[in-house]
């Protein structure tokens, strides 16, 4: 999805330096849910680009990687899904709800997905 090789010496002294937007989305999570403070992730793909607020909680099987985003570790809306065979792709959740509810009200808003960091490499997204 990038258009151009993103310049590293133009990040902010606070990204870390495991931070590789040339990296696999899955990758660049792990990177990503580290990260301390409130950064702001933009997730989108050729079409739509959302808004999803800061990463909460972070979740590796080995198949798959999940973060999910929002306002506060206990009330998320959005959950970034990185399978290792398929597309990424963006779901809307409510972590108000009890498990069953979450997994099962759980819809994908956006398909074949790219996330970014607000003010580090958005303007990656196409």
């Amino acid at each position: 999805m990038m258009t151009t090789e993103p310049d590293s010496s133009d990040f902010p002294a606070w990204l870390p330096d495991e931070y590789d937007p040339t990296d696999s989305l899955a990758d660049r999570l792990r990177v990503i849910a580290e990260i301390d403070g409130g950064i702001e992730l933009h997730v989108g793909n050729t079409d739509v680009t959302e808004i999803v607020g800061q990463p909460q909680h972070f979740q590796d099987t080995g198949e798959t990687v999940r973060l999910s985003a929002g306002a506060s570790p206990t009330q998320w809306k959005w959950e970034i899904v990185v399978p290792d065979e398929g597309s990424p792709r963006l779901d809307k959740v409510d972590s108000t709800t009890d498990i069953d509810k979450y997994v099962d009200g759980s819809r994908t808003f956006i398909r074949d997905i790219d996330v970014r960091i607000y003010g580090v490499d958005t303007e990656y997204l196409d």
